[in-house]
C-alpha cells in the first residue's frame, strides 16, 4: 500500500468506517455514515491505505476473531475495546469532556479524573496495533481528538515512523483550552507528530498560542520547535468526496426523481436543515428563528416549509436524549401555532438518509440553513452548494460564521446563531434573492468546492507531512558529536591554512549563572582563549548578547575580536572603539522598557537588563513554575503589542529578549567571513535560539555545534560548556603540535 510519497500509509481513527451487524449467524459489514468516513473513503480510491480503528462496540473474544477476519478482507484492522474502556474512554473523556471543551460548551463538561487513565490505556492499545502493522518508515496519519496521546507514544517507540495528526473539530482559544485539566499532557501528545493539520487558520493559531502559554514554545508561521524537532503546523481544509456526488448527479434518471420531488413541493419554498443530533449544531436556535420568521411574516404561512433532518447520534446519552426532546417540543409548538389544513410549517425527520435521497433534498431546497454554534468544518454546507450548482437549482446557503466552512465559502449569507432575530430576518432575505444572483453566487463558489475535494486535501496533507518528517529524519542523523566526528573536526583544523573560531559566551564557554553579572570568565577560559588566538593564521571571535562594556572588561586585553549585543557593536583585536551601525531603529525602547519594568515589579526575582538596542527580561531567580508561566504570558503579550514595531522577540534560557530588527549575529558573520576561501577551518559554537541565525549563515563546510538540548538548526551537539572547553583544548593541542613539528611543515 503506497501513499503519494511512495511510503506505506496507515490511517488511524477512533472508529472504522463500517457498521457491523449479524445476519443469519454471519457478520454483515456495511459502510457507515459521517463526514470523515465519507471523505476518507473517497481518498482511498486514489491513495490506498490500511485503516486502523475501533469497530464500534464491545465484542466477546470469539466474536472478535470472526470480525477481525471479515474486516481484514477490506484492509481494515480492528482495535477492540471492552465495556469499561468504551464507557470511560469514549463516552466520558471523548464525548463528555473533550467534545464540549473544544466546542466551547464548558458547562457540559464532566469532571471525572479516574477516566483519564482509560484514555491513556486506549491510546496505548492503538499504538501497539500500529507498531505491529507498520513497516519501517511507514506514514501514520492519525485522525482527531480521540487519539491525542498517540503521536508521542509512536514517536517514542518508533522514531522511524512519519507521524501526522489532523484535528477535525475546532481547537479552542487558549483561554478555553487552558481550563482543561490534562492540557499539557494532550499538547505534548500531539507534538509527537511531524506535522499537525487544522481546518482553519483560527484553529492553528489557537493551537500555537496554547503551546506558547502552556509549554512556552516558540514558533514560526508554519512550525513549532519542541525537544529539538521542527513540527509543521498547517491549514488543510477538508472537502467532500466529489466523485460520489458526481456518480449520482450524472444519471439522467436521477433528475427525473428530483423533478418529482419538486412537483410535490411546487407551492412551497423549502428551507432545509440537515444535522446530526448534537447540541453544537444550533438546531434549537434555528427552530426559534423560524418561529419568529413566521410571526413576523404571517403572509408567508402556508408558503414556506422548514424541512429539518436530524440524523440519530449517541442514542444512549441522557444529554442527547434530553436535547432531542427539547427539539421535538419546539417542533410541536411551531406546528401547533402555525398549521393550516393540509399544511405543517415544520417537516421533521429523525433518521439517517442514503446519499441519493440527501442529494435530492439539496436540489429541492430553496435555502439550506447551517446554524452550528461551533463546527470544525461542516460538510453539509459544501454538499448543498455543490449539488445546487451542479443541478442548477439556484439555492441559497445561510451559514453560521462559527462553522469552519465560513472560511472557505464566500458568497453565502453569514449569521450569528446566537442572534435569533437576526437569523429570522436572514431567512426572509434568502427567500427574496433573485434567481440570477443565486446562480451567480453558486458559480463563484464552485472552484472553492473543487479545491477542497477530499482527495486533494489528503494529497496536500501528506506532502506537508512528508516534508516535515524528512527534515526531522535528516536532522536526527547529524546531531550528536561522536568521537569520529571530533577526530574529523581536529583533522580539518590541523590541515587548514586559516582557522576561525566563533564562540558565544554564556552557556557556551561559561556555565549559566543565576545573575548575569556573576558569569565572570575563569582563568581557565581566559587562558584557553589566549592560547587559541596565538595559533598561526587564527582568528578568535567572541559573539555575545552581552553589552559592550562588560565584554570589553572581560576580554578586551586579549588579541581577539568582540561582537556585543548580538552583532550591534563590534571591534577587531587591534581596535579600541566599537563600531556601531547607523541604520538601526531604537525608538521603540522606551515603550517596551515600561512593559518590562512593570513585569519586573510583578514577578519577584526577575530583572531587566538594558543594552544599546536590546532589552532582556531575566527570570531565572523567579519562583519555579510562576516564572515560566509569567514568561509565557509576557511573550504572548509582546508578540501582539509589538507586531507593528521594528523589533524581534526571542526566548532563551530563562530570558525573553527584545532587540531591534536587523540586528543579528549573522550580520556580523557576513562581515568577517570570506565564504569563498579554501583551506579555511571555521568552528561556530552557541547554545541558544539567538545563535541559530549564525549557524544558517556559515559556509557549507564550516562546523557548527549547539550546546545543550539539541537544536533542529545545528550540525552537531555537545552537552555542556565543559565539553566545549575540552574540545577547544584538544583542537589547540593538535594544531600547536603540528605547528611545532618541522617534519610536518615540510
Amino acid at each position: 500500500m503506497e501513499s503519494s510519497n511512495n511510503k506505506s500509509l496507515i490511517v488511524v481513527s477512533n472508529r472504522l468506517p463500517v457498521s457491523i451487524e449479524t445476519l443469519d449467524n454471519q457478520w454483515k459489514i456495511g459502510p457507515s455514515s459521517g463526514g470523515l468516513a465519507s471523505a476518507l473513503t473517497g481518498v482511498k480510491q486514489d491513495i490506498p491505505f490500511t485503516w486502523i480503528g475501533w469497530p464500534g462496540a464491545a465484542y466477546f473474544p470469539h466474536q472478535q476473531i470472526e470480525i477481525k477476519e471479515a474486516l481484514e478482507k477490506e484492509n481494515l484492522i480492528p482495535v477492540f475495546l471492552n465495556k469499561e474502556q468504551e464507557e470511560h474512554y469514549y463516552h466520558t473523556i471523548c464525548n463528555s469532556v473533550l467534545w464540549p471543551f473544544f466546542h466551547y460548551f464548558t458547562e457540559k463538561v464532566l469532571h471525572v479524573s479516574e477516566s483519564w487513565n482509560f484514555y491513556t490505556e486506549v491510546n496505548e492499545l492503538f499504538a501497539q496495533e500500529i507498531i505491529k502493522q507498520a513497516p519501517i518508515g511507514a506514514t501514520i496519519w492519525i485522525q482527531d481528538f480521540h487519539l491525542m496521546l498517540l503521536p508521542k507514544m509512536l514517536k517514542e517507540q518508533r522514531p522511524d515512523l512519519y507521524v501526522g495528526f489532523f484535528l477535525h473539530i475546532p481547537f479552542p482559544s487558549s483561554e478555553i483550552y487552558r481550563m482543561l485539566p490534562k492540557r499539557k499532557t494532550l499538547l505534548e501528545g500531539i507534538l509527537g507528530s511531524d506535522y499537525i493539520g487544522f481546518h482553519t487558520s483560527d484553529y492553528a493559531r489557537h493551537f500555537r498560542n496554547s503551546c506558547l502559554r502552556i509549554l512556552g514554545l516558540t514558533h514560526g508561521k508554519e512550525a513549532l520547535y519542541f525537544k529539538g524537532r521542527k513540527i509543521g503546523v498547517g491549514v488543510n481544509p477538508i472537502g467532500i468526496n466529489i466523485r460520489s456526488f458526481d456518480e449520482i448527479l450524472s444519471k439522467p434518471k436521477y433528475f427525473s426523481y428530483i423533478q418529482e420531488m419538486k412537483e410535490q413541493y411546487k407551492n412551497h419554498q423549502v428551507v432545509l436543515g440537515v444535522e446530526r443530533l448534537d447540541y453544537t449544531k444550533g438546531i434549537f436556535f434555528k427552530l426559534q428563528a423560524f418561529e419568529i420568521f413566521l410571526e413576523q411574516n404571517p403572509d408567508l404561512i402556508g408558503k414556506v416549509i422548514l424541512l429539518q433532518i436530524i440524523v440519530p447520534c449517541r442514542l444512549d446519552s441522557p444529554e442527547y436524549q434530553k436535547h432531542r426532546n427539547e427539539i421535538e417540543k419546539i417542533v410541536s409548538r411551531i406546528n401547533g401555532r402555525f398549521s393550516r389544513p393540509g399544511f405543517n410549517p415544520v417537516h421533521y425527520m429523525y433518521r439517517s438518509l442514503p446519499l441519493s435521497e440527501l442529494i435530492a433534498l439539496y436540489c429541492l431546497a430553496d435555502v439550506c440553513m447551517v446554524t452550528s454554534t461551533r463546527d470544525g468544518m461542516n460538510l453539509v454546507a459544501q454538499e448543498f452548494v455543490y449539488c445546487a450548482q451542479r443541478a442548477q437549482t439556484k439555492g441559497v446557503l445561510i451559514l453560521s460564521e462559527f462553522a469552519g466552512s465560513a472560511h472557505q465559502l464566500s458568497h453565502t449569507l453569514l449569521v450569528n446563531p446566537f442572534d435569533i432575530e437576526g437569523m429570522a430576518k436572514t431567512i426572509k432575505k434568502a427567500l427574496e434573492i433573485p434567481d440570477n444572483e443565486k446562480e451567480s453566487n453558486l458559480n463563484k463558489m464552485e472552484d472553492s468546492i473543487k479545491a477542497l475535494n477530499s482527495s486533494l486535501w489528503a494529497k496536500q496533507f501528506l506532502q506537508q507531512l512528508t516534508s516535515s518528517a524528512e527534515y526531522n529524519q535528516a536532522q536526527k542523523h547529524t546531531k550528536q558529536l561522536s568521537s569520529q566526528n571530533i577526530e574529523n573536526l581536529i583533522q580539518k583544523a590541523t590541515h587548514s591554512h586559516k582557522k576561525t573560531f566563533i564562540l558565544d559566551y554564556d552557556g557556551t564557554l561559561r556555565e549559566l549563572t543565576s545573575h548575569p553579572m556573576d558569569a565572570v570568565p575563569s582563568q581557565e577560559i581566559l587562558d584557553l582563549i589566549q592560547k587559541l588566538s596565538e595559533l598561526k593564521n587564527t582568528e578568535v571571535h567572541i559573539v555575545s548578547g552581552r553589552d559592550g562594556e562588560t565584554l570589553h572588561s572581560w576580554f578586551g586585553h586579549l588579541p581577539i575580536s568582540l561582537s556585543a549585543e548580538h552583532g550591534y557593536l563590534h571591534k577587531n583585536a587591534n581596535e579600541k572603539n566599537w563600531t556601531i551601525p547607523k541604520s538601526v531603529d531604537i525608538t521603540w525602547m522606551p515603550y517596551v522598557r515600561e512593559i518590562l519594568k512593570k513585569t519586573v515589579d510583578e514577578v519577584p526575582g526577575s530583572l531587566l537588563e538594558t543594552k544599546s538596542c536590546v532589552l532582556n527580561w531575566h527570570y531565572k531567580l523567579a519562583p519555579l513554575g510562576y516564572g515560566e508561566w509569567r514568561a509565557n504570558e509576557l511573550y504572548s503579550t509582546l508578540v501582539q503589542e509589538l507586531a507593528n514595531l521594528p523589533v524581534e522577540i526571542l526566548t532563551g534560557k530563562h530570558v525573553i529578549e527584545v532587540r531591534s530588527q536587523g540586528v543579528s549575529k549573522a550580520n556580523y558573520l557576513n562581515q568577517i567571513l570570506n565564504k569563498n576561501e579554501n583551506e579555511h577551518f571555521i568552528l561556530c559554537i552557541g547554545d541558544d535560539l539567538t545563535d541559530h541565525d549564525m549557524y544558517k549563515t556559515l559556509p557549507k563546510d564550516a562546523f557548527s555545534i549547539h550546546v545543550g538540548e539539541t537544536s533542529a538548526q545545528t550540525t552537531f551537539q555537545l552537552s555542556t560548556p565543559s565539553d566545549v572547553r575540552s574540545l577547544l583544548e584538544k583542537i589547540y593541542t593538535a594544531v600547536s603540535e603540528k605547528d611545532a613539528s618541522p617534519i610536518l611543515d615540510q
